[in-house]
């Protein structure tokens, strides 16, 4: 009995430590990544991978990069990197509890994606459509997202 306990104590106190330092990791890689990204839509990329990375560590990190990433890709008229920071955008906005910005920013990111025939952006999009709906306790439309997305994910990588 003192063994799984001192193995849950040890876990407990030790484990948090790694996840955080692995964030960290990542997001070091992921700057040193930019530094040596070959044109501008890889930099866009990794400024919304690192934007995500911190979503759970560092809000404000998280909205910094962000900002970013968005910034440059409107200015290059990059569709893609200007989807997946107003998918950032949503995520962000979710864990801070505004539910109905998350709703309007998933939205924005869906349509480009749409625009764009990335699947896997439109699924992304439907999923996290699903979850909003579902925090915001309306299960119907929770439900019509979950449905939309488990239809492209089934059509996902197929050529007909």
């Amino acid at each position: 009995m003192l063994g799984s306990f001192r193995y849950i104590l040890f876990f407990l106190l030790f484990f948090p430590h790694t996840l955080f330092s692995q964030g960290i990791n990542d997001i070091d890689s992921l700057k040193h990544e930019l530094i040596s990204a070959e044109n501008e839509e890889e930099k866009i990329d990794i400024l919304n991978d690192i934007s995500f990375t911190f979503l759970f560590e560092n809000i404000d990190s998280a909205i910094f990069y962000n900002d970013l990433a968005f910034e440059a890709a409107q200015s290059i008229k990059y569709s893609i990197g200007t989807a997946t920071s107003e998918l950032n955008f949503a995520a962000i906005a979710e864990t801070q509890g505004d539910y109905q910005t998350a709703v309007e920013k998933f939205h924005n990111a869906l349509a480009i994606f749409q625009e764009e025939n990335d699947t896997l952006g439109v699924i992304h999009a439907y999923s996290n459509l699903s979850l909003t709906h579902y925090y915001l306790n309306d299960s119907k439309k929770s439900l019509h997202y979950g449905e939309l997305a488990l239809l492209e994910s089934r059509n996902f990588g197929r050529s007909d």
